[in-house]
This record gives C-alpha cells, structure tokens and sequence, in this order.
C-alpha cells in the first residue's frame, strides 16, 4: 500500500505478509491532511461475518508481520 503526500513528494509505503490479507483506512482526519492505514487479519465485522477471524485457544500462538518505509522526496 503506497501513500503519497502530492504537496511534498514524501512516500510511505505499508507492506503485510499473507496473514494481514485486509487492510483499513481511517479518514476521520482527512480534512487535516491526516489519513492513517492499518493492516489487518480480519475484514469489517469479523466477530460477527468470520472473515479473516483467527480465534486462539489457551496456549496458541499467532504471528505476523507488516513494516512502513518512509521515502522522503
């Protein structure tokens, strides 16, 4: 996922692995300029539709990775 400030040229770049198969953008900001993503395991109203959901017993591990390059213009 590749955000660019067109003002500036600076680039943030959001990479997830396949356990991050959704991701989410927050635009409540958007009028200050401020938009935030977030990578997720789980789509919109997993808890309720199982999309993506990973439910853990006692004793279980889940693990994933996501990383942001930030590339300045």
């Amino acid at each position: 996922t590749k955000i660019v400030d067109t003002g500036t040229g600076d680039v943030a770049v959001m990479w997830q692995d396949a356990q991050h198969r959704f991701i989410q953008i927050y635009t409540g900001q958007a009028a200050a300029g401020l938009v935030a993503v977030e990578p997720m395991s789980g789509s919109t109203d997993c808890f309720n539709n199982s999309d993506g959901l990973i439910v853990l017993q006692a004793g279980e591990e889940w693990s994933g990775a996501f990383g942001v390059k930030l590339i300045a213009a």
